[in-house]
């Protein structure tokens, strides 16, 4: 998929293109353009953490008095960063109206004993000229008051999600102005939030210990904390955190940062997947193939309402719902790291017009350039992906209908 995607993402961007064609070649070559983003260094991410707060291990004038909880929680949650609970709407929940979920800091799951993550970490912040004196104490008391984050996922009981109003909410966990940061995050998405509105608590057991964790940190800890979510971006600036990257994986993947054309492309893929996913279906995936895979689908349906109708222990109110189910749908100025920004942001915005709209079934979850195939449950739809008409998962020619049945 890597060379199929370099033979896209880097031919010349002309004005006849359409629009999500030059959004991809744009940003990927705002990637490649190493010279442009080794001349300005660390500076893109220090101007970002100026505009979300003071980062204490950065700033020898902090005072408490500086942090404010409230404000540094809606900057990171324009940022698509949620330091301890995830704030989000869920398009699938039902109900007369969307609501916001609240729910533990999923990132967090795998972050036990990450020595790797430290060493980023710690080596980061050097690089961006942590005052050295405070920088070691600093950094294990913010590592302290994650461990106790992470511990307190792994300390869990039972319990059953459910709504509340957010007054009750405010009642219930009075460390955080619940209204103050819900209306200025609906406001993003030009949506009015009052404090009769109703949240979904998923899980109470988590935000009781987090309360108890707030309680007994310190501001100049949970403001380090905080602001470090942003060194996250680090690897969109120059070959100094690449290397960082490189020598201390996080998330399991390593690309040498001399092969800069699959950070590209995989920067670009994650960025702009429906994009891609587009311009790869137009340049690889023939229409005989897509041709099959409808057909395909159809009689997938057509099987399965065939089996329904010869059930004999379902009623026929239940079938009546099955069958109903079954046919149901599921810029160019700017630099690299900025054009990342600007896609953070709407990646954001893009889950808070849920709370204005319906849910958007024609949506899809995943690039169509990556190679699987799968059911979506919640969404009730099939996700049958370009990227799987290739081999050797897939051979257009040659083979009979049922072993292109079999390999989908």
């Amino acid at each position: 998929m890597c060379t199929a995607s370099t033979d896209m993402l880097g031919s010349e961007t002309l004005e006849s293109d359409p629009a999500y064609e030059s959004a991809a070649e744009t940003y990927y070559a705002a990637c490649m353009n190493t010279g442009q983003i080794e001349e300005r260094g660390a500076k893109p991410l220090l101007e970002l953490i100026s505009t979300v707060g003071d980062f204490p291990v950065m700033n020898n004038t902090w005072k408490e008095s500086d942090f404010n909880i409230e404000d540094i929680v809606i900057k990171l949650y324009e940022l698509g960063l949620m330091p301890f609970m995830t704030l989000y709407v869920d398009p699938f929940k039902r109900g007369p109206k969307k609501m916001f979920s609240i729910d533990f800091p999923y990132h967090l799951l795998t972050a036990r004993n990450d020595s790797n993550h430290q060493e980023f970490m710690m080596k980061a912040l050097q690089l961006l000229g942590a005052d050295e004196t405070v920088l070691g104490t600093d950094f294990e008391a913010m590592k302290d008051f994650k461990d106790a984050i992470v511990k307190a996922l792994y300390n869990q009981s039972a319990s059953v999600a459910y709504p509340l109003s957010i007054d009750k909410l405010q009642e219930k966990y009075n460390w955080l102005d619940w209204l103050k940061v819900l209306k200025a995050i609906g406001a993003k998405g030009n949506v009015v939030i009052e404090s009769t509105d109703t949240v979904f608590l998923e899980r109470d057991w988590y935000l009781d210990q987090l309360a108890d964790i707030l309680n007994s940190t310190s501001k100049r800890a949970m403001a380090n904390y905080m602001m470090s979510c942003l060194l996250t971006f680090s690897d969109l600036l120059d070959n100094r955190f690449r290397e960082l990257t490189e020598k201390y994986p996080t998330n399991g993947l390593k690309i040498p940062t001399n092969e800069r054309w699959k950070i590209c492309v995989k920067a670009t893929e994650e960025k702009l997947p429906e994009a891609v996913g587009r311009m790869y279906v137009n340049k690889y995936l023939r229409k005989k193939d897509k041709d099959f895979v409808t057909d395909m689908i159809k009689d997938i349906k057509t099987t399965f309402h065939e089996i329904l109708e010869k059930n004999a222990w379902l009623s026929n109110e239940t079938k009546a719902r099955a069958q109903t189910k079954i046919f149901q749908p599921g810029y160019k100025s700017l630099g690299f790291f900025d054009l990342s920004m600007l896609m953070v942001k709407n990646k954001a915005l893009e889950n808070l017009n849920i709370l204005a709209g319906d849910v958007e079934n024609e949506k899809w979850l995943t690039s169509t350039s990556v190679v699987n195939a799968h059911y979506h449950p919640r969404s009730n739809s099939m996700y049958i992906l370009a990227g799987i008409f290739e081999e050797p998962a897939y051979y257009p020619d040659g083979t009979s209908c049922i072993v292109k049945l079999a390999a989908v």
